[in-house]
């Protein structure tokens, strides 16, 4: 697959911070796609700051040409890291050990008498149990610090690799006092 734009939030996968993102803008689409803002890093010289431009900007060809400001460079810098230790890791073994924790999810959901909405090569877990209401148990989940989200009438539960197997356990733990 070639996209012509691909955008990526770093806040929940990747661990990075809220706001810290990335984009590819293709070559052939950046011919014809002008910026959305543009600010005093517009002009493809904004560098040369003896001899700031006044005017129109000349943009330039790279994707830069859509960076209208300063940047955050905070959230860069740790989106920076987040995107190192990924790489340290390495994706394959990251993606691995979040669908084993996942799959580990499925199972308890099921021994628990859930019902598993989602496929089983998703990170994400959704699970109704019947006669329950998802929000009520989300909320008394977190009173025992397990977080979970409520969507639609499910529990949506998203292990990642920071997780391990106590906390599938305690996951467990919880949902048997929740739901005797």
């Amino acid at each position: 697959m070639r996209p012509d734009v691909y955008a990526v939030d770093g806040y929940k996968w990747l661990l990075a911070p809220n706001g810290a993102a990335f984009a590819y803008v293709s070559k052939d689409l950046r011919k014809i796609l002008p910026p959305a803002v543009i600010g005093w890093r517009s002009h493809k010289d904004w560098r040369n700051h003896a001899n700031l431009h006044h005017g129109i900007p000349e943009f330039k060809e790279e994707a830069e040409r859509y960076e209208g400001g300063m940047l955050p460079f905070s959230l860069l810098y740790a989106l920076e890291a987040s995107v190192e230790l990924f790489l340290e890791l390495g994706p394959d073994a990251v993606e691995r050990r979040v669908l084993e924790l996942a799959s580990a999810v499925r199972r308890v959901a099921v021994d628990l008498g859930g019902c598993v909405d989602s496929s089983p090569d998703s990170p994400i877990v959704t699970i109704r149990f019947p006669n329950q209401d998802a929000e009520a148990v989300a909320h008394r989940l977190a009173d025992d610090r397990v977080l979970v989200a409520a969507r639609r009438g499910n529990l949506r539960v998203s292990p990642h690799i920071y997780n391990d197997e106590g906390d599938i356990e305690r996951l467990r733990a919880s949902l048997v006092t929740l739901l005797s």
